[in-house]
């Protein structure tokens, strides 16, 4: 209710300033103020039915998609390397790895950096990801539901 209340808001203070409007809509996707739901929803709203035709809004509706389907791919590729994680975890036992590359999150190995400059050590008998808690199935599900 309170995304559609800012995107109603923003469309009516920027409706003669169709670029404005994409670069704002972009911003509050960017910034998790909105979600991508409530875009897609203002969009096909009777509010909107006025303006359906105009090139901005399909570009507005063409950045929720693509960044949904970023989030989805994510999402996809930690839930690959969280069940890659659990078969290595089952084929190793419970020793402790200290191969270098395994010892950094995901995102310290995009910036070639270790956690507090020392090794992370990998806990193998835990259920934890890099988010902190390994998604359970029901998670996944949610996440399944909300594409």
């Amino acid at each position: 209710e309170g995304q559609s209340t800012v995107l109603k808001g923003t469309f009516q203070l920027w409706s003669s300033h169709p670029q404005m409007m994409v670069g704002i809509v972009d911003k509050l996707l960017k910034t998790q103020v909105v979600e991508c739901a409530a875009i897609a929803n203002w969009i096909f709203s009777a509010d909107m039915k006025s303006e359906f035709t105009k090139m901005y809004v399909w570009e507005m509706l063409h950045l929720t998609i693509r960044k949904m389907n970023k989030h989805a791919t994510e999402a996809r590729r930690f839930i690959e390397d969280s069940d890659s994680n659990n078969s290595e975890d089952d084929d190793s036992g419970n020793e402790e790895s200290h191969d270098e590359d395994e010892d950094m999150d995901s995102e310290d190995r995009k910036s070639g950096k270790k956690r507090n400059g020392k090794k992370k050590r990998r806990n193998h008998g835990s259920e934890k990801g890099p988010g902190g808690e390994r998604p359970t199935e029901e998670a996944v599900e949610k996440l399944e539901e909300k594409l």
